[in-house]
Formats: structure tokens, C-alpha cells, sequence
């Protein structure tokens, strides 16, 4: 098992290679206590005389040294014999300390505010946006991972609330906006570029064509002869008589009628100095001058935009604007040639170019950037603080001790190897000492 797994502490390498390595220093470390045991009991055995002296006084002091360094050990991880003794089982029972001291130090010495932002700009991030948008990939990565949000969001969303929120904003802005200076401002760019005769030129063709088709023809001349017959019975009367039929007669006057509409309609068309195009320059300057300076005209259309916004069908429409939204979106993301994927695709390239071409701009985005990160940092290593005590704390006590005696055990093994083997080595000195004193 490896990497850190609901709560438990980081294991490196295999659990039964460690836990072999481990088996293999502690036989190694108790296999030199027993020998120096034997050493000792045989020195005992023959008096401790002459060269049995010396391995007496060896074999006595590794004794110490070794048991002195096999309790050290145990006493970091337990209580040896399970004994009450003062000051050992160090690691469990100041468990939450050393994962408050570990938290301090990882918040303070890794996770320092300035020294983050030091790499922050040394890593330049705005320019490794740039460089990562402008792949067609990275582009349409990013636009299908917000997409993917954006279908997310919508099917989660509080549905009445927003249409709520919707309507309410655009009441506002609406009854907010100066009409009459809008319109008035339109107006002039319309009339400064003589775009209203264009418009004209096209409503005039576009009309011609519209009267004359047989649907508009048979709609007057469905108005004509019931008008005629209303108002004239004797003259209709008459026609019947002459063998005139009506809907025949109202036919023709209708086809005579538009054909005369139509033919004037492309006459103004095609005519640039046709005479009612001054009339039309002239009622469109009156208006413009009516809006500019004519408050009371201005406070009209003020008035008319209020009512209209105060219409029942005008609060439906804005209460529906989010159904629309929201339906053109759903169906717009589902679709596999979606506009929406591509605008945002096309969007996120665009900024990677912008980005690539505009030093200021990428040091802009940089400069923001810092001061966001600034303003997280003390949030980010005050929770990755807490997060790390807490995580060690939440670890068990047993299993904790496991851990590190896998992963340090066989190095404290060694400690008592050489417990016992510089303790026999300070033993023979001080028996030699005695000696050479005596």
C-alpha cells in the first residue's frame, strides 16, 4: 500500500519488504544481546580471570549499552513491559503536539506568504495561459470543461429565483433608461449617415413584393366589397345587375390598387431625389429636434416606456426571459456542433493571442493575480495547517506506531547495535584503565 488513504500516515515502499527489513535488524541487534550475554555468563563462568576478564568486562558493558538502547527505542513507540514508566510511548501520546509543531513548521517555513509570491512571479503565470490557450486543444478543452459546468449549473439552478432576479434587474434598468435621449442619440447616427433613406429604399422594395402576391390582393379585395356593399347597396345593386359579380369586381380593384402601390413603392425605391424623400428628412429632423429639446415630448415617451413596462404581458415576458435563456443554453450545449462550445472556444484562443501580443496585459493579469493570491494566502496555509493536524491527529495510535516502525525502524535497530557494541568497546577502556591505575 502506498500514498496517504483515508486518514493513515504515507507508506514508502511495499508494507512486507519493510516489515522483512525490520525483522532482519531487530534478529540482528537481539541475536548481538544474547551473544554478548553468553560472553558475559562464560567470563562469570571461569572467574573472570586473565583474558576472561577482558571479555567479561566487554561483554558486561555492551550488555548495558544494549539494553540501555533497546529501551530508548521502545520507549519512542511504547511502554516497555507495559509498565507506567515516565516518559515513554513519546510518539503516541504526544501525538497531537508533534501535529501541531509539524503544521506550524510546514505553514511557516513552506508556506511562507512572500516566498509564495516570489514564485508566483518567477512562474509567470499569465504567460503560461497564453502559451497554453493558444493550442486549438487547450482551447477547446477549456471551452468543453465550461461548458460541462455551465449544463451543470443550469440543472441546478433555483429556477423561480432567478426568473425573479432576471425581472427585477431588467425593471430596473429599463425604468432607469433615458428613452428619449436613446432614441434621440440613434436617431442622429441614423440620419448623419442618411441610414433612414437606406431603410426606406428597403422597406419599399420589400413591400412591393409582399402587395403583390395573391394573399394580400384577396385581403383587400375581401375589405373593398364589404365596404362597398355596406355603404353602397344601390351601386352594388346595380353591378349585380350589369351581370357584375362583387367578389370579381372587388378582385380587380384590389390587383389595379396594389399593382399602383407596388409600382409607386419602386419608383421611390429607385428614385434618390423622389419627393417624398425630403418630406421623410424633414419629419425625421422634426422628431430628432422634438427629442433634444422638448422636454415635455421626452417626459411622453418617458411616460409610454412606464406603461408599457407596468403591462401585465411586459411582466410576463420578462418573467419568461430566463425560460428562454435557459432553454436555448440546454438545447444549444446538447447538440454536437454546439455555437455556444464554439464561442467559447473561440474566445478562450482570442484571449491567448491578446495575452501573447500585450506585455502590459499579461502583467496586468499577473499583477491581479498576485493580489488575489496575497489576499488568500493566510486563508490557504492557515487550512492546509489545520488540515495537516488535523489529519495526524485523526490518525490511530497503533497504526501510527506501525507506520514508523516500518519506515524507521531498522535505522533504530542500528542504534542499538551500536549501543551494544560501543558500550562493550568503553567497557574493555574503563577495565584497562582500572588496570593500568591499580
Amino acid at each position: 500500500m502506498t500514498g496517504v488513504q483515508h486518514g493513515t500516515p504515507a507508506q514508502a515502499g511495499t508494507g512486507d519488504e519493510r516489515a522483512a527489513e525490520l525483522r532482519r535488524s531487530r534478529r540482528l541487534a537481539g541475536g548481538l544481546l544474547v551473544l554478548v550475554s553468553l560472553g558475559f555468563a562464560l567470563a562469570q563462568s571461569f572467574g573472570a580471570r586473565g583474558a576472561w576478564a577482558w571479555v567479561g568486562a566487554f561483554s558486561e558493558a555492551a550488555m548495558v549499552g544494549a539494553l540501555a538502547d533497546w529501551f530508548a527505542v521502545s520507549a519512542l513507540f511504547r511502554r516497555p513491559f507495559g509498565l507506567p514508566i515516565p516518559h515513554t510511548a513519546i510518539i503516541p501520546r504526544n501525538k497531537n503536539r508533534v501535529a501541531d509543531s509539524l503544521a506550524r513548521f510546514i505553514r511557516d517555513k513552506f508556506l511562507d506568504t512572500d516566498a509564495l509570491l516570489a514564485k508566483m512571479k518567477r512562474f509567470d503565470p499569465a504567460d503560461v495561459l497564453a502559451q497554453w490557450l493558444r493550442q486549438p486543444a487547450n482551447a477547446v478543452r477549456t471551452a468543453d470543461r465550461i461548458a460541462s459546468l455551465l449544463g451543470g449549473a443550469l440543472r441546478f439552478v433555483d429556477d423561480k429565483e432567478i426568473r425573479r432576479l432576471l425581472q427585477r434587474a431588467a425593471y430596473t434598468r429599463l425604468q432607469a433608461l433615458d428613452v428619449g435621449a436613446g432614441i434621440g442619440h440613434l436617431l442622429t447616427l441614423v440620419l448623419r449617415g442618411n441610414g433612414h433613406q437606406r431603410v426606406c429604399d428597403e422597406a419599399a422594395r420589400t413591400l412591393a413584393g409582399w402587395v403583390e402576391k395573391e394573399e394580400p390582393r384577396d385581403w383587400l379585395a375581401g375589405l373593398l366589397v364589404n365596404y362597398v356593399t355596406r355603404e353602397y347597396p344601390k351601386a352594388m345593386a346595380g353591378l349585380s345587375l350589369m351581370g357584375v359579380h362583387a367578389d370579381e369586381y372587388g378582385t380587380k380593384l384590389a390587383r389595379g390598387l396594389l399593382e399602383s402601390a407596388a409600382d409607386w413603392l419602386r419608383d421611390f425605391a429607385a428614385d434618390a431625389h423622389h419627393p417624398r424623400r425630403k418630406a421623410i428628412d424633414t419629419a425625421a429632423q422634426a422628431w430628432l429636434l422634438r427629442l433634444q429639446h422638448d422636454p415635455a415630448y421626452r417626459a411622453q415617451v418617458d411616460e409610454t416606456k412606464r406603461t408599457l413596462l407596468d403591462d401585465p404581458n411586459v411582466t410576463r415576458a420578462l418573467l419568461r426571459l430566463w425560460d428562454d435563456i435557459k432553454d436555448w443554453l440546454e438545447a444549444d450545449l446538447d447538440r454536437r456542433h454546439s455555437r455556444t462550445r464554439r464561442l467559447l472556444a473561440q474566445g478562450a484562443a482570442t484571449l491567448g493571442e491578446a495575452l501573447v501580443a500585450d506585455d502590459a496585459l499579461r502583467e496586468a493579469l499577473n499583477t491581479h493575480l498576485q493580489v488575489a493570491a496575497r489576499a488568500l494566502a493566510e486563508d490557504l496555509r492557515s487550512g492546509v495547517a489545520d488540515h495537516i493536524a488535523g489529519t495526524v491527529k485523526a490518525w490511530d495510535d497503533a497504526l501510527l506506531v506501525h507506520e514508523l516502525e516500518q519506515s524507521v525502524g531498522r535505522d533504530l535497530q542500528f542504534i542499538r547495535v551500536n549501543g551494544t557494541l560501543v558500550g562493550g568497546a568503553i567497557g574493555v577502556l574503563l577495565y584497562g584503565l582500572t588496570r593500568l591505575l591499580a
